[in-house]
């Protein structure tokens, strides 16, 4: 596993959207020599871990999807991005806990473009 911040491939502003069966919510990333920032809707950017293996970024992201998406739950997310150009598709996992064992893992298809 490499750190997301050593590979400058990934470097910028990128915007996209999950798709949940409530409609898109939009996601932004921003990658640069600190690491990786995410936000959910109009969230301020927070700090999300995030490494690449094999060509896949595999991060856990701050905040929940609306929750009428996710049976009604509190839930983390995490994500697993591919990179082609400049074009993020990948999926977002939400995983609702029941007591200390995973209760619910929901995916939601994850698009986002680098901003120009």
């Amino acid at each position: 596993d490499v750190p997301i911040a050593q590979d400058t491939t990934w470097r910028g502003t990128w915007s996209g959207v999950i798709r949940t069966p409530g409609g898109a919510v939009a996601v932004r990333f921003v990658f640069d020599s600190t690491g990786m920032r995410a936000s959910l809707a109009d969230a301020p950017l927070q700090p999300a871990d995030g490494s690449i293996s094999n060509h896949i970024l595999e991060a856990n992201l701050p905040g929940e999807l609306p929750r009428k998406d996710v049976a009604g739950a509190t839930h983390k997310l995490g994500v697993k991005l591919q990179r082609e150009n400049d074009l993020l598709t990948g999926y977002v996992v939400a995983t609702a806990q029941l007591g200390d064992r995973p209760f619910l893992m929901l995916p939601y298809y994850v698009s986002a473009t680098r901003d120009k």
